[in-house]
């Protein structure tokens, strides 16, 4: 830009015009990289933090699910204790005898729910 100011065919004053504008030029674009320098590490922070909110997010979600299973699963096991307790000790004379069969499919459903449990802590949910 100097050479083409050199050559300028104006009067004296337009060519000191033209070179104080020319520095301020300067100057303003040398502000405006530094504002964008700044813009542009503030957003890169900005973007961290999202990303981690969004991992923290994903998380707690995983937390959640996990939660809700295992309470569900302490439900199925409570209740499969407490209908096998009802059964293996009732003291009903109509069901003094227990459902053998009953009782063995209420153990193998019990079995069940630990192996499920067992799985779902193997696999992390």
């Amino acid at each position: 830009m100097s050479g083409q100011l050199a050559r300028h065919p104006g009067s004296p004053q337009s060519y000191t015009a033209l070179s104080e504008l020319h520095e301020v030029a300067v100057q303003m674009e040398s502000m405006l990289r530094s504002r964008v320098q700044r813009l542009t590490e503030k957003l890169a922070v900005m973007r961290g933090r999202r990303e981690a909110i969004g991992t923290s997010l994903r998380e707690l979600e995983l937390s959640r699910v996990k939660l809700s299973s295992s309470r569900l699963l302490a439900q199925d096991r409570e209740e499969l204790s407490r209908i096998f307790s009802a059964l293996a000790g009732s003291t009903d004379a109509s069901t003094a005898r227990p459902d053998t069969g009953l009782l063995d499919d209420l153990r193998e459903a019990r079995k069940a729910v630990i192996l499920a449990e067992a799985l779902m802590e193997v696999k992390g949910y």
